[in-house]
């Protein structure tokens, strides 16, 4: 069922699918569109075009920075797809669309570094999560030591996981393409030891999922080693001993 409700909804659709299978991602651009098609619906609810007139109103009234850049470029494609295949609409110009101002990344000094992952080792146990305390100091450490995307590391399953040959596998990432990303013998003892620790948080609670999902965030070449984290098991409310260590991320050879 289709989540588009204007005129243009099977437009979108059919923008959507062609792109996924040039190799984007099912994601691309589909929040930037759904926006559109909402304006259309309480604004132009009768346009059946994408005039000039439309892509305008819809540029000024995108959101300022990247977000609206991000979103009248997706209306500059929209517009190219549509005369692509012999359908009348506008395309915004180039011109149109600022260029996103990229700030300078952060980079953490020893110190931060030693802090957040303190901080991240001190999350405990949640309801609504029950396997946060011991997921949220992997995720981050898997981040900081592979290079992940936060997005790729979110999504990471158990499964794509392979500790014994020190290898996480990425599926459909961007340009929605697989790719296989080596890890240090450190890092896969550690991802092996979470593995065997939500094995045994599993018979604990009776919970014989095989799904648990990473959840996860990314390492930063050239970093000193992070701090040890100790993962505490905990069995409702009542804290258990520490079940193991997470270890050291060391320094990555440059």
């Amino acid at each position: 069922m289709s989540t588009f409700t204007s005129n243009f909804a099977p437009e979108i659709e059919a923008m959507l699918e062609w792109r996924t299978s040039l190799g984007h991602s099912p994601r691309d651009m589909r929040n930037a569109m759904a926006g559109f098609d909402r304006f259309c619906v309480s604004h132009h609810p009768g346009e059946t075009v994408l005039t000039w007139e439309l892509a305008t109103a819809w540029c000024k009234d995108t959101a300022r920075g990247t977000w609206g850049t991000y979103r009248s470029r997706a209306i500059r494609e929209f517009g190219k797809y549509l005369q692509l295949t012999g359908t009348e609409g506008f395309i915004v110009p180039s011109a149109w669309i600022a260029s996103p101002v990229r700030s300078l990344p952060h980079m953490f000094t020893d110190d931060e570094l030693a802090a957040f992952f303190r901080a991240a080792d001190s999350l405990g146990p949640e309801y609504r999560s029950p396997l946060r305390e011991y997921t949220i100091p992997v995720i981050f450490r898997l981040i900081l030591g592979a290079g992940l995307r936060p997005p790729e590391a979110r999504r990471l399953r158990r499964r794509d996981v392979d500790a014994d040959d020190a290898m996480v596998i990425i599926e459909r990432s961007k340009r929605n393409k697989d790719r296989r990303v080596p890890v240090t013998g450190d890092l896969a003892g550690l991802l092996g030891r979470f593995d065997h620790l939500v094995d045994l948080q599993h018979t604990r609670t009776g919970n014989g999922s095989s799904r648990t999902s990473m959840g996860a965030c990314t390492h930063r070449p050239g970093s000193s080693p992070a701090t040890t984290c100790v993962v505490s098991g905990r069995v409702g409310s009542r804290r258990s001993q520490p079940l193991t260590r997470c270890g050291t991320i060391t320094r990555p050879a440059r």
